[in-house]
């Protein structure tokens, strides 16, 4: 609370002076104006000033809340390239375990540098001139009709080559 202390000088008339009661009444000085006598008045006054307002709560503290990022996951391991065989890779694997271009099995059934049967000449490609003898067809003609029977079964006409070759695929 601050007190405050102004001095006010006043004049009042003897007929108002006289109304305040002498417990109360300050000293006084009497002053002539004119016909008239007043009286100065020096009083002191204290004034209370009302108590500033109390400072504004305290602003709550909020507890930090560290939020974590989820780490990243890591990036899938890409899938080992898959190797796509050359049909050269592929021909000659199989030929490596089959023949030459002008081979004839023991039998007579397989023929050509792949060894190929009958039904596997005719199925993939095979010019029906050269059934029965593919060892006479020229050599391109052997490795395409190889090449088309083994995209469409694989290694599985090759026995043996299907266990050699495999790595290949």
């Amino acid at each position: 609370m601050v007190v405050q202390v102004a001095r006010i000088i006043g004049f009042l008339a003897p007929s108002i002076w006289a109304l305040l009661p002498t417990e109360a009444a300050p000293p006084v000085t009497p002053v002539q104006l004119g016909d008239e006598f007043l009286w100065q008045l020096e009083v002191d006054l204290f004034l209370k000033t009302p108590p500033p307002p109390p400072p504004p709560p305290p602003i709550p503290v909020v507890e930090e809340i560290k939020v974590e990022k989820p780490k990243p996951k890591p990036a899938p391991k890409p899938a080992p390239p898959t190797r796509k065989p050359t049909a050269n890779a592929i021909l000659d694997c199989i030929a490596k375990y089959e023949g030459t271009y002008t081979s004839v099995n023991p039998t007579g059934k397989y023929r050509g540098r792949y060894q190929m049967d009958n039904s596997l000449w005719q199925t993939y490609g095979g010019d029906p001139r050269y059934v029965g003898r593919m060892q006479e067809a020229p050599p391109e003609m052997q490795d395409e009709v190889a090449w088309n029977g083994f995209l469409a079964r694989g290694l599985s006409p090759w026995p043996t080559p299907s266990r050699q070759c495999a790595h290949l695929l």
